[in-house]
């Protein structure tokens, strides 16, 4: 085995035990050693991600967003100007 400790996000190290090349593990066996946890959106604000946001088609006034909603609706939004969505699923 090797232990290596990669640089986190807030600049702590944490260790990390990797195969050697003679251990093999099935996709399966490596995905369910992936630690899981609760999802949190603590901290998230969506008004925080301005940049780059206009679209595929940016003089259509639909962000990336609404070009998501609108793709993956069930029952398809009302679409006013600007491309405010309201109502769907």
């Amino acid at each position: 085995m090797i232990t290596t400790a990669p640089a986190a996000a807030d600049g702590l190290a944490s260790a990390v035990t990797l195969p050697t090349r003679s251990q093999s593990t099935s996709l399966v066996e490596g995905i369910d050693r992936i630690p899981a946890a609760a999802e949190s959106r603590e901290g998230y604000v969506r008004t925080a991600f301005k940049h780059g946001n206009a679209g595929a088609i940016p003089d259509d006034g639909c962000n990336t967003r609404a070009e998501v909603i609108l793709q993956e609706a069930v029952e398809y939004p009302e679409i006013t100007p600007g491309c405010k969505l309201t109502g769907g699923r």
